[in-house]
């Protein structure tokens, strides 16, 4: 519930691990993750080098976003579209809860970078008195973390 809230990625949730990553398709880079930071191409080599490159020029096919979700039901496993009605999907939800420190639906999910700007919807499934449901909510990208204390960044820590 922290990290989620803190916006911290976790292995097997938003990336994979490389050695249990069976398709090269279902990986994430470093740009996707917005971790790009990280990357030091002033080195001479390593792994990926040429394909990180390669990335870095055309852009990459997702980006992590944190996305505040309108109603109280969690989006996990839902996917993010353009529209109210669903008709192109643009993403995915890989982590989402109902944030009592945020008091809001939150959630982490990939997007298509060239739809970050515009309107995004959540197609959330749910079960309700063993009922299936589902409904459609808006979503509205965050760009800080869901949840940050100033106590959290003090300098010392504060005296309790």
């Amino acid at each position: 519930m922290a990290r989620l809230e803190a916006g911290f990625i976790m292995p097997a949730m938003e990336f994979n691990e490389a050695l249990k990553t069976v398709h090269f398709e279902h990986d994430q880079t470093p740009f996707e993750l917005s971790l790009d930071w990280l990357v030091d191409f002033r080195k001479p080599h390593f792994s990926g080098r040429r394909a990180l490159l390669k990335e870095k020029e055309r852009g990459p096919k997702y980006r992590l976003a944190r996305l505040d979700i309108e109603g109280n039901r969690p989006a996990e496993g839902s996917y993010i579209y353009r529209n109210r009605r669903c008709t192109k999907e643009i993403g995915y939800v890989t982590s989402a809860m109902w944030s009592p420190a945020a008091k809001a639906n939150i959630a982490l999910a990939m997007i298509e970078p060239r739809f970050l700007k515009g309107e995004l919807w959540a197609e959330i499934y749910y079960e309700r008195e063993l009922r299936h449901y589902d409904r459609v909510a808006r979503c509205t990208k965050q760009d800080k973390p869901f949840w940050a204390p100033a106590r959290a960044r003090a300098t010392p820590a504060p005296d309790f």
